[in-house]
């Protein structure tokens, strides 16, 4: 079956997306059939997706699932987590993106914070998701939905993803939500540690997405510019890859789509596919440049990197293009204002150490502001503060949290940066305490709740520490009990039970004492100054 219209473009009176439901209708009007995702050996095309997505939406209808319900879905990258966004944005639920590394007690605190209506997971999780929705104490319990075999799916106790789709029939309607309804919530650390939901709107993501996602003739016009394939290794569930996942529908680019970034397959999959564009948090441009074996591959195709997520280092910047011949196009951005707030584009002059200028077309100001709130001129350090369409809702149940970020519309983004006189941002450090591991964000009080718990431990402080391969990687000081004797690779283990991986400690130094300040308060800018003379990698 074909859902292409006879013509496209402005003679099919295509009209950009005003909410979400509404980007696979245009898509299809715009684009016609394509291949939309090609994965381990599988061609999912456009058409199939939205067709899937049509009857996971009435599944999850006939399950229970109302319009403005909150859905969890925690998957590892896959076709499924495409048709799964677009089934619950179709029938008017809010989507939940979870990374599929999370563990029990991080899904708890955020199934408690939400209160999903339903969770579609993968199968092999549900030992982690089941006990993380029933100790959450949700209204009525959550009705999990498991992608695998049928049969073992429903022996665990789950909905069959599969089968749901199978029996239902399409779900017709146009999407019920509209432009200032909430359509997702990504859940990003706290200055306490704590997970915060970020609620986006529906006019969030598609204004966001629209400005993404090229020239407007490009998206527009009757004549549709040639597919540049992207890869697409980022997780989906990631704010930053869920815009990219956004902006290759919008504008009708495949993706070559992996369940997760891995060398030399990266390699491989550029050169089959012809790949053109690739969205990569630092972390990945440096395995890339240091991999012994790129020479074997044939990488001509590759013509454009979006780096984002974290600082990109100069040095891997300009080896990066140097060794692949790929311009790469820095930006910035965070989950707080939809992903993207500023970058470099076509036509622009790119300024290495530069993370660009916003839009002029988007509606996003960005500015510098002192302590007092008040704009900088060009070159003055201070806090990057962000107003405009992007700007999210607040943060979801935490109205103290939201009035401390946005003030005066102007949302606060804790980076400190600076403006040349030609409207450039350049990132030159934090104010809070985040750490940025390969693109994600790590709070350090979320290992330091978790080692202070130890019997071992009487008290500990985490910071980052400058790493060539991640950017950063988590450390953990640690100072002991009298009479307690522990190895680092014991407490390493220990916050494993816990925490992600990526939230881990990957090295711990044992203290006698935590440096303090005049007040008794653990001086971690002590800490992070020692940390920098101990780069790894």
């Amino acid at each position: 079956m074909t859902l292409t219209p006879e013509r496209l473009g402005e003679e099919a009176d295509l009209k950009l997306p005003t909410v979400l439901g509404e980007m696979a209708e245009f898509n299809l009007k715009r684009y016609g059939e394509y291949t939309a995702i090609y994965y381990e050996g599988r061609e999912i095309t456009n058409v199939q997706i939205a067709e899937q997505a049509r009857k996971l939406a009435s599944g999850l209808l006939a399950q229970g699932v109302k319009p403005g319900d909150r859905v969890l879905v925690m998957l590892i990258n896959s076709p499924e987590v495409i048709i799964s966004y677009q089934a619950v944005l179709r029938m008017g639920g809010v989507v939940v993106p979870l990374l599929p590394v999370l563990k029990t007690p991080e899904v708890q605190h955020i199934a408690a914070n939400c209160k999903p209506k339903a969770a579609i997971i993968n199968l092999p999780l549900a030992p982690i998701v089941k006990p993380a929705l029933d100790a959450a104490d949700l209204p009525e319990p959550a009705i999990l939905i498991g992608v695998g075999k049928p049969e073992e799916a429903v022996a665990a106790g789950l909905v069959s993803y599969s089968s749901l789709i199978d029996s239902s029939e399409p779900y017709t309607d146009p999407p019920p939500s509209k432009p200032e309804d909430l359509a997702i919530i990504i859940y990003t650390s706290g200055t306490t540690g704590k997970p915060k939901g970020v609620m986006l709107s529906h006019n969030n993501k598609v204004s966001n997405v629209v400005q993404s996602s090229g020239p407007k003739e490009h998206v527009m016009g009757t004549d549709p510019r040639p597919t540049e394939p992207r890869l697409v290794a980022l997780p989906l569930a990631h704010a930053f890859g869920l815009t990219v996942s956004n902006v290759s529908y919008m504008s009708g680019d495949p993706m070559v789509l992996m369940s997760r970034f891995e060398l030399p397959k990266v390699f491989e999959l550029i050169e089959r596919y012809k790949v053109v564009g690739l969205p990569a948090a630092p972390a990945m441009l440096v395995a890339m440049l240091n991999h012994p074996d790129v020479e074997k591959y044939d990488m001509s195709s590759l013509k454009s990197v979006v780096s984002g997520s974290a600082p990109l280092p100069e040095s891997v910047h300009r080896g990066f293009e140097k060794r692949f011949g790929a311009i790469i196009y820095e930006g910035y951005g965070l989950s707080e204002a939809t992903t993207s707030v500023s970058g470099h584009r076509d036509g622009m002059t790119i300024k290495i150490g530069s993370v660009g200028k916003s839009n002029p077309e988007s509606g996003i100001e960005v500015k510098i502001f002192d302590n007092n709130d008040q704009p900088l001129p060009p070159h003055e350090r201070g806090e990057v503060v962000v107003r405009g369409p992007n700007v999210m809702m607040g943060y979801y149940n935490n109205p103290a949290a939201t009035e401390d970020t946005i003030r005066n519309a102007w949302l606060h983004t804790g980076d400190i940066g600076y403006m040349d006189e030609d409207g450039y941002i350049y990132i030159v450090e934090r104010k809070k305490d985040l750490i940025i591991r390969g693109g994600q964000n790590v709070y350090p009080r979320d290992a330091e709740e978790v080692l202070g718990n130890h019997p071992a431990v009487v008290e500990c402080a985490v910071v980052g520490v400058p790493s060539e391969r991640m950017g950063e990687e988590v450390k953990a000081y640690v100072a002991l009990r009298p009479g307690f004797s522990v190895t680092a690779d014991e407490l390493i283990a220990y916050c494993q039970e816990y925490l992600a991986n990526y939230k881990t400690p990957a090295y711990i130094e044992f203290i006698e004492a935590l440096p303090r300040n005049t007040v008794g308060k653990i001086n971690k800018r002590a800490l992070r100054e020692q940390a920098a003379h101990s780069k790894v990698d």
